[in-house]
């Protein structure tokens, strides 16, 4: 008992790639086209009545917790289903293969295709964290590896960019560039998604003004 299925799917149903920890009978494919069916119901007619709760986080049915993570800049949802005495720990779970999807591949998963070279490293960074948080949860812990150890991307300067023409968002993501503040700590001093400061960090490094340093802490 435990964790169930996990299942990372593009936001149009097209299934990514999925795992399944118990045995279960129905068809990978028929039960992503179900999720993506469940978080259009969400976003289409519920969201109708409730302005701004357009995101499902989660699902009771039967014993089993089925919890729901979006990236909406990359188009991609990802379920986590357990059994109800996981339920506490779905959110680190997903918090944490959101943080490896973004700072390991940026805008790369909108472009996967069936069994790609992208999705098989990413498989097998999931494999490692999901073997992780199973170790830590029979050992009675609290997952700390999901809930507090975190791989933060850090931006450095690598050149002086004083004389460079950047855009207004540029120049505010490198004045607070400092090779301690994480890109998430960035994106929460001036309140932007994490995805799009890190695609313009992304574009940044292109132009040989940072580099992009891997931190756990």
């Amino acid at each position: 008992m435990g964790l169930v299925g996990l299942y990372v799917f593009k936001q149009n149903g097209v299934e990514l790639f999925h795992r399944h920890f118990e045995e279960i009978t129905a068809d990978s494919i028929i039960l992503t086209g179900f999720f993506s069916a469940i978080q259009s119901f969400a976003n289409t007619i519920i969201d109708k009545g409730i302005p701004g709760k357009t995101k499902i986080k989660g699902m009771d049915l039967e014993g089993y917790f089925f919890g729901f993570g979006l990236i909406d800049e990359l188009e991609i949802t990802i379920v986590v289903v357990v059994t109800k005495d996981y339920q506490e720990m779905v959110q680190g779970l997903i918090s944490r293969i959101t943080g490896l999807i973004g700072s390991h591949f940026g805008g790369k998963p909108l472009q996967w295709e069936g069994e790609s070279d992208s999705l098989k490293i990413l498989e097998n960074s999931i494999d490692r964290l999901v073997e992780e948080f199973v170790e830590e949860r029979e050992k009675g812990g609290e997952t700390r590896v999901l809930v507090e150890k975190k791989e933060h991307t850090i931006p450095v300067l690598v050149n002086d960019y004083s004389s460079v023409k950047l855009s207004k968002d540029e120049h505010r993501i490198l004045d607070l560039v400092d090779g301690k503040r994480s890109i998430t700590e960035i994106s929460e001093e001036l309140g932007k998604p994490w995805f799009d400061i890190m695609q313009k960090c992304l574009a940044l490094k292109k132009r040989s003004l940072i580099s992009l340093e891997k931190k756990f802490v």
